[in-house]
């Protein structure tokens, strides 16, 4: 691992990534470049370094634990959210709250066009009820067009029974003027005393006539009386019918005004109500409209969420698969590595091992030449020559 952090250097990522939805960001972008150092050619008048046999130290066959730069590239394996993520997360809440939004228009909605249809409904009440009072004046109209032409007719016949009782009286007049003349021609011949019987029975004639035309008086009187009591009783009944037709006509027309007023105020109400709704009718159609706009907006918004998502699945799939390769070629390095340093053991431990024996070897040279020597020591034949000179 420490080998292959030395040999490549890979650049740090941006603390701000780049927008790649506008072209001025992809043109500021600067793209990481992986560096490669190259190797220094080895001296060929340097000696090689010799290997310290006694120091063989552990710690520099460990991996001190330091921060992974491909952690640091690639972020963790199983890490936490990306910014990706948190816009998904806070994509997905605009998306609820715009749906529950759009539930609170459609409530919204539902309720005004229930409370249109009751208003509707009750103004279509109120509307047939007026056309039955309508319907209803207009029969009592026509009633009280029917008894104003009885009334008329009733005077028509109080006016001729008026004229009648008038001709009666002009008649009763005649009779009393012929009664006094010929009561006065009855008193000049009573008076002039004439002796002959043409003037008795003229006399008698008058006299016949006379009471003749006193019963008719009399009959004419009765008649008067008659007819001046029946003149009276209809003209009594007539007046009575008459204010009785006043009145009633009065609180006809008082009815029929208070009618034409109600009419005119349920006209003005229902004017007023069909202006409402009409308001209502715009207001609902604003709130169609917006509803529309919302879906669309709604719709645009899960386009988008669902373009999000799948750019976010094939980034992390392709982060997943970047992640793979990079362990996969890690192992690799740290199988290689691992493999490195068993062989550099194994040749240390050789290294050691021949070492050892050379030592071995060369303890057991000097312990044959000291024995030789002391041999030799003692040996008094060669003890006059020169010891030789050991030299370790």
């Amino acid at each position: 691992m420490l080998y292959f952090k030395r040999l490549i250097q890979i650049p740090r990522l941006p603390e701000s990534p780049p927008n790649f939805l506008h072209a001025s960001a992809l043109a500021e972008h600067v793209k990481p470049v992986v560096v490669v150092e190259e190797e220094e050619p080895p001296d060929d008048d340097d000696p090689e370094p010799l290997i310290e046999v006694s120091e063989v130290t552990q710690p520099s066959l460990q991996v001190q634990p330091q921060f992974d730069i491909f952690d640091q590239t690639f972020g963790p394996p199983n890490g936490g959210f990306d910014d990706r993520d948190i816009q998904i997360e806070n994509m997905k809440r605009e998306m609820e709250l715009l749906r529950a939004e759009l539930e609170r228009i459609k409530a919204e909605a539902q309720r005004y066009i229930t409370q249109l249809k009751s208003q509707i409904n009750s103004l279509e009440a109120e509307l047939e009820e007026q056309r039955v009072q309508k319907q209803r004046a207009l029969v009592e109209n026509e009633q009280l067009r029917m008894e104003l032409e009885t009334l008329r007719r009733q005077n028509a016949e109080h006016q001729s029974i008026q004229a009648t009782f008038t001709e009666a009286e002009k008649r009763a007049q005649a009779t009393e003027l012929r009664y006094s003349k010929l009561k006065e021609k009855h008193a000049e011949l009573v008076s002039s005393h004439a002796p002959n019987t043409e003037l008795l029975r003229k006399s008698a004639d008058t006299v016949k006539m006379l009471s003749a035309s006193q019963q008719t008086q009399e009959e004419v009187a009765r008649t008067k009386q008659q007819l001046a009591f029946e003149v009276d009783r209809v003209r009594q009944e007539a007046d009575m019918k008459l204010e009785e037709q006043k009145f009633e006509m009065d609180r006809l027309r008082h009815e029929l005004e208070e009618r034409r007023a109600e009419i005119l105020r349920v006209q003005a109400t229902l004017q007023s109500n069909e202006k409402e709704g009409d308001k209502l009718s715009s207001s609902l159609t604003v709130l169609q409209e917006e509803k529309e706009a919302l879906i669309r907006s709604v719709s645009e918004r899960e386009a988008e969420l669902a373009s999000l998502r799948m750019d976010a699945q094939l980034q992390q799939s392709s982060l997943q698969q970047e992640r793979e390769r990079s362990t996969r070629e890690l192992s690799e390095l740290q199988g290689k590595l691992q493999e490195k340093l068993s062989r550099e053991e194994q040749l240390q431990q050789k290294i050691l091992e021949e070492q050892f024996m050379l030592l071995q070897g060369t303890v057991s040279e000097a312990e044959g030449i000291i024995q030789d020597a002391v041999a030799k020591l003692g040996d008094p034949c060669t003890s006059a020559a020169p010891a030789p000179q050991i030299i370790l």
